[in-house]
């Protein structure tokens, strides 16, 4: 099994980076372009509707709710909180990339330190 933890990348950025697991390549698509940004936003996200078991249903800032099936409760629960972390600007997005049923997702921890 791939490491899921956030790891630091890079010493002097903080650079960290952190993977989630879908269930599914397609299901991986999804969440990268969910988590992708532009340079004016954060992320498409607008909050977390519901999570239930594996499954986490986000809320995307054109109101339209959208449902992620994870690989197991595990990793749900870390999108979870790794997205309330960015809506909440503890984390700020550098890069969202997704192979096979993984999302990598490089960021910088603690904005006030940036």
């Amino acid at each position: 099994m791939k490491d899921i933890v956030p790891r630091q990348l890079d010493e002097q950025t903080s650079m960290e980076l952190a993977t989630f697991e879908c269930l599914d390549a397609y299901e991986s698509e999804k969440l990268g372009s969910m988590l992708s940004h532009k340079s004016d936003e954060l992320t498409y996200i607008l909050g977390i509707i519901k999570t239930v078991d594996n499954e986490i249903v986000l809320m995307l800032k054109d109101k339209s709710c959208h449902s992620i099936i994870m690989k197991d409760v595990d990793n749900s629960s870390r999108l979870k909180v790794f997205i309330n972390d960015l809506l909440f600007k503890k984390k700020l997005l550098k890069s969202v990339d997704f192979d096979e049923n993984l999302v990598l997702v490089k960021f910088i921890n603690n904005l006030s330190n940036v």
